[in-house]
């Protein structure tokens, strides 16, 4: 909830619009609203509106402005919002900048549609800059780890972490517990190993699980795959 405070001598006619909006609901609808939208408020006296977030879908991308506008407006009177939605408690996302600005997929929901009765799947994938390996430098990519839950804790564990750092892949931290209502960042970081004659390039797909939370995930557990690329520069 938040208020609308009218300080003038006058009543005032208020009404709330959503613009700039980023992702909407799967039947396109706005997954914010603002009640009452629009109302008036006595002199000297003040207007609680409640603003909800309800989504259908899942999404890191919804966002929008709120306008608040009143008659003979002279600053403007707006703000944005943003929200993310998933089906369950434990959730891993890309927190990289370069995520919150790529275009949206338009088959985005498809994998929600075909998972909705079954084990829901996370998928993730990196390739590491090729000219930071053939200067044979480390890179590093940022994920988060969340539990969105009210109470109950969750764990990420990977079955093939050794089987990756073979390959020049590591992560820091590997996993683990993450209690409810917070959040860890999770670094992805690659060095290429030592060459042969010939450059090439190492790939994986880490294999993980996200299990716990409440709600816990349907099936018992997310599963997890990262699928990771990265440069290794010939051995001269």
């Amino acid at each position: 909830p938040f208020e609308l405070i009218n300080n003038s001598p006058f009543e005032v006619t208020y009404t709330i619009q959503f613009t700039n909006l980023g992702e909407t609901n799967s039947g396109g609808l706005i997954p914010f609203d603002c009640v009452p939208a629009e109302a008036t408020i006595p002199a000297e006296e003040r207007k609680t509106v409640t603003l909800t977030f309800a989504p259908d879908v899942e999404s890191l991308h919804f966002a929008a402005i709120i306008k608040i506008i009143v008659p003979n407006q002279k600053e403007k009177m707006e703000w944005r919002v943003v929200g993310r939605s998933w089906r369950q408690a434990m959730v891993l996302y890309d927190s990289s900048p370069e995520s919150h600005t790529a275009p949206l997929d338009v088959n985005r929901f498809k994998d929600q549609m075909e998972e909705a009765e079954g084990q829901s799947t996370i998928s993730l994938e990196r390739t590491f800059p090729q000219a930071v390996a053939q200067a044979n430098e480390e890179s590093e990519w940022e994920l988060m780890i969340g539990n969105c839950g009210g109470k109950g804790a969750g764990d990420l564990t990977f079955e093939n972490l050794k089987e990756a750092e073979e390959l020049g892949f590591s992560l820091d931290p590997a996993g683990g517990k993450v209690d409810a209502g917070s959040k860890t960042p999770m670094t992805v970081k690659y060095k290429p190993p030592e060459g042969g004659p010939l450059s090439m390039w190492n790939e994986i797909v880490l294999r993980g699980a996200l299990k716990g939370g409440d709600p816990a995930p349907a099936g018992g557990a997310v599963v997890v795959q990262i699928r990771l690329r990265g440069f290794v520069p010939a051995s001269i």
